[in-house]
């Protein structure tokens, strides 16, 4: 009797783990909603911030699709083979450079040009945008362009020390002002890398309109 009723609170108590925090993130979610389609923008809430139950019916309506299912198979099957495929170019590019000399010759400039390109990671801030990614990414290289005839670049949001082995220009993060990373002119180009499971997976190049022309 008592290792029963010992073992049912063990499995009540994992239930309710669960349980509990999703039905309050549910619920603030749903209250968000209601805030923002009643007071935040009256009527038009559900393009901003749908309600969970309209969440669920949307995803019903998708997944009655097999285009769907096709959508999110392509999508998953080019992230991971993504992922396979850089890790199998540059296991092999890391064999035959460190087998062949002339090879390393060959392939040392491009490297070290990779590395001297100024890095920095925002996920930290932003956190799983996942579709949204790319918007975010930019809007923060169109930061870079507006008033900034230093070329003062937004630090590495991580307070991890890079790992020195990758031997990259990771933008530190500083308090310092004066210890911010700047070009000394204004920022010309800025690559960045949006990759996300709701299929926003793209690297695209921004450019500083030159000054005296305007944007096609």
């Amino acid at each position: 009797m008592i290792i029963s009723t010992i073992f049912r609170n063990r499995t009540t108590q994992k239930i309710l783990r669960v349980v509990v925090p999703l039905a309050f993130w549910l619920g603030a979610w749903q209250l968000a909603a209601i805030w923002v389609d009643t007071v935040y923008t009256p009527g038009h809430g559900a393009l901003l911030l749908p309600s969970p139950l309209l969440v669920w019916e949307r995803l019903a309506a998708l997944a009655a699709r097999p285009s769907f299912w096709r959508t999110a198979a392509v999508s998953l099957g080019r992230i991971f083979g993504g992922f396979a495929l850089g890790a199998a170019a540059g296991t092999l590019l890391a064999v035959i450079t460190s087998a062949l000399s002339w090879a390393d010759w060959l392939f040392r400039p491009m490297v070290k040009v990779i590395r001297a390109v100024p890095v920095a990671s925002y996920k930290r801030i932003t956190g799983h945008t996942l579709a949204g990614a790319g918007a975010l990414q930019a809007a923060l290289a169109a930061a870079h362009f507006l008033d900034n005839p230093g070329g003062a670049l937004a630090p590495n949001a991580s307070d991890v020390a890079a790992d020195p082995g990758l031997n990259i220009n990771v933008i530190n993060r500083s308090q310092d002002e004066k210890s911010v990373l700047r070009l000394g002119r204004p920022v010309r180009h800025i690559l960045t890398n949006a990759f996300a499971f709701g299929g926003s997976n793209a690297c695209v190049i921004y450019s500083r309109c030159p000054a005296g022309e305007t944007a096609p």
